[in-house]
């Protein structure tokens, strides 16, 4: 899955590196140690936009002013508090959810239209993390099998959440992105 990634994405642009005390802290927080795929996606292509709106936090990517919260620690404080204040509107809330939901760990953001990707963890030893995704325009959860590498995968192959647009280009720094303007010259919402 990683070779078929980077071979998506060409080797990792990312200006950012991931030490372990990062990642501790990280960890520290959700109280769960995270899958090595989801760490290596973040190191490799973490604190930018892929295909133009999957936005993935990096644990040591700037925070504060100019840049605001970038960095994973703060995007998973505040998208756990959101994620708990609006969890009960979801109509359909997949058993899978269901039985990690104390446990879910947000780790992107689809800016297009506010979606939540939520990382699933083991529900018991023979289970694997999965990929959830609330949708924010239709009070609902899908959940797409295999990790965050097969998730990005899919989605980069026009399989993933319904609406989610993937004629960006497949990787952009935090900063290309938030100045992209389309082929057509259209702005990208929040820009």
């Amino acid at each position: 899955m990683i070779s078929e990634l980077i071979d998506l994405l060409g080797e990792s642009p990312s200006r950012q590196v991931g030490l372990r005390r990062h990642w501790r802290e990280v960890e520290r927080l959700i109280g769960i140690t995270l899958p090595d795929d989801y760490k290596w996606l973040v190191n490799n292509y973490g604190d930018a936009h892929i295909a133009g709106h999957l936005w993935l936090p990096h644990p040591a990517a700037p925070t504060g002013p100019p840049f605001g919260p970038r960095d994973l620690l703060t995007f998973i404080k505040e998208e756990v508090e959101n994620w708990k204040a609006i969890r009960e509107g979801y109509v359909c809330v997949p058993d899978r959810v269901l039985a990690a939901r104390e446990d879910l760990v947000p780790w992107a953001r689809h800016d297009w239209d506010g979606d939540l990707c939520l990382l699933l963890p083991p529900v018991d030893n023979s289970a694997a993390w999965e990929v959830g995704v609330a949708l924010r325009q239709y009070p609902e959860i899908m959940v797409f099998r295999g990790g965050p590498v097969e998730f990005v995968l899919d989605f980069l192959a026009g399989q993933g959440p319904r609406g989610w647009p993937t004629n960006r280009p497949g990787w952009m720094s935090w900063d290309d992105a938030r100045n992209y303007h389309g082929p057509d010259g259209e702005a990208r919402p929040g820009s």
